[in-house]
């Protein structure tokens, strides 16, 4: 299913669109049509999906929860996911080594803890680490993320529309607040 992000019923269209992607199997593999995508298959995903390869707009969340509505503009997908999930400082990587500390009884941790045991940047890993912890308290073994390709063009203005309507739906439906920052003021009106 494609979400049509230009709709008069956004808010509805995008119900929708959560409610069929949530009564899919996962994406396992192969052609994809609106499934949900465990972190840990996006490179298997950036290699067989060809829409991977196009800008578009992402939903990271977990369970029934989407947490967060991210854009690749000037870049394709399969690239922006590059900080989320390939390789050992990728955000979702960090959050599941994270998440199976708590589980073990471990200490809750702060950021620049994160930053030192990863050997990160703190200058260009704040925000990364401060979502891995965010993602890691909260979700259980099952993050995951949707994705809508678009034409470089409709990014941005998509992106601020979804922000908008994933607040609300989130809050109608008892869920937490996106994580997204600079937008969710904007919804709370």
């Amino acid at each position: 299913m494609k979400l049509n992000w230009k709709s008069e019923n956004l808010l509805g269209e995008y119900t929708d669109f959560l409610r069929i992607a949530f009564n899919k199997k996962f994406w396992n593999g192969g052609s994809y049509s609106g499934e949900r995508i465990y972190w840990n298959n996006a490179n298997k995903a950036k290699k067989q999906i060809e829409e991977f390869h196009n800008p578009g707009i992402y939903i990271w969340g977990y369970g029934i929860t989407p947490k967060y509505i991210g854009k690749a503009e000037k870049q394709t997908l399969a690239k922006r996911f590059s900080r989320y999930a390939y390789g050992s400082k990728a955000q979702y990587r960090i959050t599941e080594l994270y998440w199976n500390h708590l589980l073990q009884g471990g200490s809750k941790k702060i950021i620049d803890d994160l930053i030192v045991e990863h050997s990160m940047s703190p200058k260009n890993h704040r925000t990364r680490c401060s979502q891995a912890i965010k993602f890691a308290e909260e979700m259980t073994d099952n993050a995951w993320f949707l994705f809508i390709p678009l034409n470089e063009s409709e990014v941005d203005e998509a992106e601020d529309k979804l922000i908008l309507c994933g607040n609300l739906y989130n809050k109608r439906n008892g869920l937490q607040a996106l994580m997204n920052k600079m937008k969710t003021k904007k919804s709370a009106k």
